[in-house]
């Protein structure tokens, strides 16, 4: 099967835009958006930043073992577990 990338079906922006969104959950993919903007490596606010900008900056974070835990993550099922406790 051949990728949309190899057939010119995806772009250079439109491939930096879906890998940007797709990074989950949302807490982390704010946090990476944050560091980001503060190293000055997304300084195009119209455009997705740069998928190698946003894998450096991944790595440096996950090098850290952080962990992440937001109340408000919509990727969270936590919700569905606190409904069943009787």
């Amino acid at each position: 099967m051949i990728s949309l990338e190899v057939k010119s079906h995806l772009n250079e922006i439109e491939k930096d835009d879906f890998f940007f969104r797709g990074l989950k959950p949302r807490s982390f993919h704010h946090h990476i958006k944050q560091e980001l903007k503060a190293q000055n490596r997304w300084a195009d606010l119209t455009r997705p930043p740069a998928m190698d900008s946003v894998v450096s900056i991944t790595k440096v974070l996950l090098k850290h073992n952080l962990y992440y835990d937001d109340e408000s993550d919509e990727d969270s099922d936590d919700e569905s577990d606190e409904e069943e406790k009787p």
